[in-house]
C-alpha cells in the first residue's frame, strides 16, 4: 500500500501540461526528467529488496538512489550532474 500511494504520487508529480494547450492532453517531458523517474523507480525496488531481506545498506543505497533520481527529473539534468550535485550536498551537510 505503501509504495503504490507513493508512485502515484511520483507520477502526479512529474507530468505537466503543455504551457500553449497546443498539445492537450499531452506533456512534456525531456530525456533526463524520464530517466530520473527511472532511476527513482529502481530505488523503490532496491528499498524493498533491503526491507525484504533486512540489508540496511541496499535500504540506504536506495534512499539514496532515489534522492539522486528525483533531483535529476525535478531539474531536468544529467544522472551525471545530480549524482555531483547530490555528493557536493552530503559532503557540505556531513552533521
Amino acid at each position: 500500500m505503501y509504495a503504490s500511494a507513493q508512485t502515484l504520487d511520483f507520477w502526479e508529480s512529474t507530468l505537466q501540461a503543455s504551457p500553449d494547450g497546443a498539445g492537450r492532453g499531452r506533456t512534456d517531458m525531456n530525456r533526463d526528467r524520464f530517466h530520473g523517474l527511472q532511476k527513482q523507480l529502481g530505488a523503490m525496488v532496491k528499498e524493498c529488496w533491503g526491507t525484504l531481506t533486512d540489508d540496511p545498506l541496499a535500504m540506504a543505497a536506495g534512499t539514496r538512489d532515489r534522492l539522486a533520481g528525483r533531483i535529476q527529473e525535478r531539474r531536468g539534468i544529467s544522472k551525471q550532474e545530480a549524482d555531483r550535485q547530490l555528493e557536493e550536498f552530503l559532503s557540505r551537510n556531513r552533521n
